[in-house]
């Protein structure tokens, strides 16, 4: 009898998962992640990142639903090449008038609160502090999603929520749930899911 390869283990842990997603079309605001922290955090002031801001709807439904004193917005604005292949809709033009767009929104109801960050995810983790609630929505390849997972969840307080976007997207193959699979067991955490949203809450060090 042959084993089961390590890749083939892990698709079939993937697509287990996605069958149990609730799935619906178009966007749904505020995403399921959201709702959750609003029940998690219970009117409790905290500090937010979102990682890939766009258009600014769902940090403005974070503002909006969650008592955020400080949200720190990390999106370079930039076109780039491996963004455009997984999502061939964002070229520059369209990101630039994307962060106009974000800018406007975001600005007349939540100024105060407000930290632009116009880096890469990679390059903006000295610009952040520890913060309760992370929502990673960036670019979607496998390699990126679990960058981001890993190096985040170190600006994670305890008892905080890292959550993300697209756990259902079928760019670079399912790279968000395969980095989202192997990353709950690396580090042993409960998953998740509902609609498009994924998250796991941060427990104690043991």
């Amino acid at each position: 009898m042959v084993k089961p390869s390590h890749h083939n283990k892990m698709k079939n842990k993937i697509n287990n998962m996605l069958k149990k997603v609730n799935l619906c079309v178009g966007k749904v605001f505020p995403r399921h992640s959201t709702r959750f922290a609003q029940k998690h955090f219970k009117g409790k002031s905290i500090i937010a990142v979102e990682i890939g801001t766009l258009f600014g709807d769902n940090a403005e439904n974070i503002c909006d639903n969650l008592n955020v004193w400080k949200i720190y917005l990390i999106d370079p604005y930039e076109e780039n090449k491996r963004y455009l292949d997984l999502e061939p809709d964002k070229d520059q033009e369209k990101l630039t008038k994307s962060e106009e767009v974000a800018h406007k929104k975001l600005e007349l109801n939540h100024y105060w609160k407000l930290n632009w960050i116009k880096k890469y995810s990679d390059d903006a983790l000295d610009d952040i502090p520890q913060a309760d609630f992370i929502y990673i929505d960036g670019e979607h390849s496998y390699k990126q999603t679990k960058k981001d997972m890993i190096n985040y969840w170190d600006k994670l307080k305890v008892g905080g929520i890292l959550a993300g976007h697209d756990i259902t997207n079928s760019h670079d193959n399912h790279g968000v749930a395969q980095a989202f699979v192997e990353f709950c067991e690396e580090e042993n955490l409960k998953p998740y899911i509902s609609r498009t949203d994924w998250w796991v809450i941060k427990g104690k060090e043991k």
